[in-house]
């Protein structure tokens, strides 16, 4: 292959490469409750006092294991569970294993390439896997 041909034929490999993006911020609130300065009244076994913050996290959940294809052979098989979101761009959005009891877990393929992230196509709502190298 001479150098001419060659550079269109990487062009047409990098084309199909996946841009992942981690740039979601989850929501985070704060509580305090019974506000400051305020009576209020309590009875057996009614909470008095909560503080602290929750963080609210968009995410996905599986019902049940699903094979997603990839570069490689076998792709991957993401388990039922919850997949948090970590970042989108104008056509996906992508997801990691939440971590926890109630996790998904992603099981890579023989062959297949180390994994990075879930990709959900927001249009077509198909979910793939991405490795590391794209």
């Amino acid at each position: 292959m001479n150098r001419n041909s060659f550079a269109p034929f990487v062009l047409v490999i990098l084309s199909g490469c996946v841009s992942v993006k981690y740039n979601y911020q989850p929501q985070k609130t704060e509580i305090s409750e019974p506000p400051l300065n305020v009576v209020v009244t309590a009875y057996v076994g009614d909470a008095m006092l909560r503080q602290g913050e929750y963080t609210e996290h968009d995410a996905i959940y599986l019902r049940e294991d699903t094979k997603v294809f990839s570069v490689g052979v076998g792709g991957y098989t993401l388990t039922r569970g919850y997949y948090l979101k970590k970042g989108d761009n104008a056509k996906s959005e992508f997801y990691l294993p939440a971590g926890g009891e109630d996790s998904g877990q992603v099981i890579r393929g023989g062959l297949t390439d180390p994994f990075e992230v879930i990709r959900l196509e927001k249009k077509s709502g198909k979910l793939c896997g991405v490795s590391t190298f794209n």
